[in-house]
């Protein structure tokens, strides 16, 4: 929704930030777009998802792995 706040996560090179970004500019959403390095460090990229307070992530398999129950709290979906 226009409420939402998508992060960027995926490389340009992979085609899941096409779906990122449409996400975000079909439904006025807020793109927020972290560093490599943000996301190459996990309590780094924690920080940012609350900073930011993003709702909304498209984490592969392995990211999600490494990511606990209270570090994804805020996300919707």
């Amino acid at each position: 929704t226009q409420n939402d706040k998508v992060v960027w996560f995926a490389s340009v090179a992979f085609d899941a930030s096409v779906s990122e970004i449409m996400m975000s500019l079909y439904s006025g959403a807020a793109l927020c777009i972290p560093s490599e390095e943000t996301i190459k460090d996990k309590e780094e990229f924690v920080e940012f998802l609350k900073a930011t307070q993003s709702t909304v992530v498209t984490f592969p398999p392995s990211y999600l792995a490494l990511l606990s129950n209270e570090d994804i709290s805020g996300l919707r979906c």
